[in-house]
């Protein structure tokens, strides 16, 4: 059976439904076989005759490119000295008027651009032919060198007037079979050959008429058609479709003989005489007599072209006829074909189909047990079953690369402890499953790294840092969890563990990184500092044992370093924001004591500011400026993130509104407005308020904020992007779920984090992921705005790198509403790129 369920179709059944399908398919497509045939001999029928009108047009312009050898000799004689040229010249034009006769007559259904076209070559002709007769008509000594040269050129001009009919027939051709592309061209590039033969004795003749030097416009249009001609003769040869064939092989030889040795010969003797000023060397009624003969074999060369093409449709059509009787044969072999495999098949295959049908199920199922070719009693279904060994084994390793990619991503590849996002998703899980008073959280700060980096470089400092992790992991176990956070910042996780197994864990971590360590030839002695949380009820989310951690991280780095301390309540008081209270805060909004300063982003194209970003600042009456770091979170303590945040964005909006060149205004986020649901009304009142546009407001939310995570946020954002609000994620590379943010939430544009910026040039390795930044914004469509450039080189390198946007110091500093915008970038024009000084 094909399946297991109940109401399933045996193999056999559906076989001899295939069967009868494949029968009636067979019978449909032996009916249309027929008319495929038919129409293909009609189309090579059809094509012969275009071929042979093809051949009247050009036989038409070589008749009339051949009336000018018998127009020069009659206006290079005297009046009545050879009647017989005079008659040649008459038998050429009757000639001629037969070809275009015979052009006009194979017209058809196209009358009216024939007609025009042809009506256009018989006037040129007549008006050609009158020039020539009104010169032979005057005695020699009254003609003049320029109505020679204007009678030689009406002919050619009639020549050119033939080119349009030329090309309609050969794109009819082209369209009907493109395969005649290389054919036409060969009879194209013959005919073409065979005229420009002709011309380049028609610029000659007028200046050995009269004796006269060739000029030196004269000169130059000779030595581009004696190229011309060079160049066709090197291109036919090339693209001859049967350079084997005795007759192409015999007009080659011809024309490198006759025309090349004799004819172009003579046209280059000429051309020196006259151009050296000397007397020609043959006369005039001579000229015509020794060179139109040289051309012969030109002229049997495109004939041997065009006959080449009807041959091939000649050809076409036989082929056509014989494909009706192949067909029924074919078709017949086909069906009695068709009835033994399905018979083999019927007898042969459905057990081995069925088993390896259980085998794929159970592969997809994740069972990879022996897999045997025994069922299999036919050679292509035991290559199936080795096939689908095969398909095992690469899933095995499949399965391995996946969870070796997996390591990758929980591991943080400097140090080889957890990477932060996969240590949050560890703790949580233990969390739910340890007591409160059980689990502790340790965050571990390595003191003055940053000294390292500076005086050592950050090469110095990775190695250190990976030193340092292999201590840790040395420490680890099923029941410590260590992580780094970011930086020199580790994070572990006790579980299980009393206060006092938490706080000689911490000795350890002390004396583990403060042994000494060499490091490329330094030797380095530094210090940690370890802050612990209490664990207790009701404080036991991750986001709370976080925050005492750090917390008393900070009391330890305060009290001397190298130190572990227990986080307590008092503790928070001391901490950066906790010195203010909310009376404080409350009075200063009302006071008016915080303000705006403004720093901008330049467009490194055009030079132009396009956005400025809104800071906030804090100048206490009593204690002077107050740095955002400080007074930011004694805001999120006393829970004015909302109010201070909705006075900043109205005070950014009104300032934004009386800028004349319309640059968009950026206001950050705290990631408690997010929470507050009226967040989005908030921004649309504000909008509405002060009149500012909602494309020019910019909202920057930070990359270590979990927004991709959180669905309310995504909600808030989303409505945001619906006012037409601009959002941006600030500090990328910083954070831990920049890429799950990108991923859910619809940004504008990606803000990459100053330590990037400020290692150009010394570290590679931070090179490496700017331009990973830079590009991951490009393929999706966002902008990406580098932060922190303070030096032309910095500036020279993402300019060179294709970074569209750029902040910092060195293209403008945050100054205040009452100073011009870009005032302190513009100031001095040497640390920017021309762009922005004439931008």
């Amino acid at each position: 059976m094909i399946f297991s369920s109940q109401g399933a179709v045996s193999l056999s059944r559906v076989l001899t439904a295939v069967t009868a399908f494949l029968i009636v398919a067979l019978l449909v497509n032996l009916s249309f076989t027929v008319l495929p045939a038919m129409q293909g001999f009609q189309a090579a029928r059809e094509n012969r005759l275009a071929v042979s009108r093809y051949e009247a047009i050009f036989t038409a312009a070589n008749r009339i490119s051949a009336e000018r050898g018998p127009s020069n000799v009659v206006m290079s004689i005297a009046v009545g000295s050879d009647p017989a040229a005079v008659e040649k010249l008459s038998a050429y034009r009757d000639e001629a008027d037969r070809a275009l006769g015979a052009v006009e007559a194979s017209t058809d259904g196209e009358r009216g651009v024939w007609v025009r076209d042809v009506t256009a070559v018989k006037t040129a002709l007549r008006d050609a032919r009158a020039l020539v007769d009104q010169v032979g008509a005057r005695p020699q000594k009254d003609r003049t060198l320029r109505m020679t040269i204007e009678a030689s050129n009406a002919l050619i001009e009639a020549v050119d007037r033939i080119q349009p009919i030329i090309l309609h027939q050969k794109y009819a051709l082209l369209q009907s079979d493109g395969s005649l592309a290389g054919p036409l061209g060969l009879a194209h590039a013959a005919s073409e050959l065979r005229e420009f033969a002709g011309r380049i004795g028609s610029y000659i003749i007028p200046f050995v008429m009269k004796g006269a030097p060739i000029s030196d416009d004269r000169f130059q249009l000779i030595e581009e058609t004696r190229g011309r001609i060079l160049q066709l003769l090197r291109f036919i040869p090339r693209e001859m479709s049967d350079a084997s064939h005795e007759a192409f092989s015999s007009a080659l030889r011809d024309i490198d003989t006759l025309y090349l040795g004799q004819g172009l010969d003579l046209i280059r003797r000429l051309t020196e005489e006259g151009r050296r000023g000397l007397a020609y060397s043959v006369r005039p009624e001579d000229v015509t007599k020794q060179y139109v003969p040289t051309m012969a074999p030109l002229e049997e060369l495109r004939k041997l072209v065009i006959a080449g093409m009807v041959d091939q449709f000649e050809s076409q059509q036989a082929q056509a006829s014989s494909t009706l009787t192949w067909s029924i044969t074919i078709a017949a072999a086909t069906t009695a074909a068709v009835f033994a495999l399905l018979f083999l098949l019927r007898r042969l295959t459905v057990r081995p189909l069925l088993d390896a049908r259980r085998a794929v199920i159970d592969l997809s199922q994740d069972q990879f047990g022996a897999i045997s070719d025994e069922p299999a009693r036919i050679v292509e279904l035991s290559s199936l079953f080795r096939a689908l060994s095969v398909l095992r084994e690469r899933l095995l390793e499949r399965h391995a690369l996946i969870a070796k990619l997996r390591l990758r991503t929980e591991t943080d590849p400097l140090t080889g402890l957890m990477s932060r996002a996969h240590f949050e998703h560890r703790v949580k899980d233990a969390i739910e499953e340890a007591g409160p008073e059980t689990f502790g959280m340790l965050y571990v700060d390595i003191d003055h790294f940053k000294s390292v980096n500076d005086t050592l470089g950050h090469q110095i400092g990775d190695a250190l840092l990976a030193e340092i992790g292999g201590r840790f992991r040395a420490l680890a176990s099923d029941r410590v969890l260590f992580g780094r956070i970011g930086g020199d910042e580790f994070a572990v996780a006790c579980l299980n563990a009393m206060p006092r197994q938490r706080e000689a864990l911490a000795q350890c971590i002390i004396a583990a990184v403060a042994g000494i360590h060499q490091i490329d030839g330094h030797v380095l002695t530094v210090s940690a500092s370890v802050g612990l949380s209490v664990g207790s009820p009701g404080s036991n989310r991750y986001s709370e044992l976080c925050r005492q951690a750090d917390v008393a991280l900070y009391s330890s780095k305060t009290e001397g370093r190298n130190r572990a301390t227990w986080y307590q309540p008092h503790q928070a008081l001391s901490a950066p924001g906790q010195a203010f209270t909310r009376g404080d805060l409350v009075e200063a909004l009302d006071r008016n004591q915080f303000s705006l300063v403004f720093q901008p982003i330049f467009n490194l194209q055009t030079g132009h500011i396009v956005v400025q970003e809104a800071l906030a600042r804090w100048v206490h009456p009593i204690q002077g400026a107050i740095p955002p770091s400080v007074f930011i979170p004694a805001l999120e303590s006393a829970g004015m993130v909302g109010e201070f945040g909705e006075w900043v964005l109205r005070e950014a909006s009104r300032v934004a509104v009386s800028w004349h060149d319309q640059a968009g205004v950026s206001v950050n986020v705290s990631p408690l407005q997010l929470d507050l649901e009226t967040f989005p009304l908030t921004v649309a009142k504000v909008l509405s308020e002060t009149g500012l546009s909602p494309a020019r407001l910019h909202l920057e939310i930070t990359e270590c904020m979990q927004v991709g995570d959180d669905a309310r946020r995504v909600t808030c954002l989303d409505h945001l992007r619906r006012l037409g609000v601009r959002i941006a994620l600030d500090d990328v590379g910083t954070g831990y779920a920049g890429l799950s943010a990108i991923q859910t939430v619809p940004f504008d544009s990606l803000k990459i984090d100053r330590r990037f910026v400020s290692a150009i040039g010394t570290c590679q390795r931070s090179e490496a992921i700017l331009l990973s930044l830079m590009a991951l914004a490009r393929h999706l469509g966002l902008c990406a705005v580098a932060e922190g450039v303070e030096t032309p080189s910095q500036l020279d390198w993402l300019t060179a790198h294709g970074c569209n946007f750029a902040q910092g110091y060195l293209l403008g500093r945050p100054v205040p509403v009452s100073t011009p915008r870009g005032a302190d970038a513009a100031a001095d024009p040497k640390r920017l790129p021309v762009a922005f000084v004439n931008g």
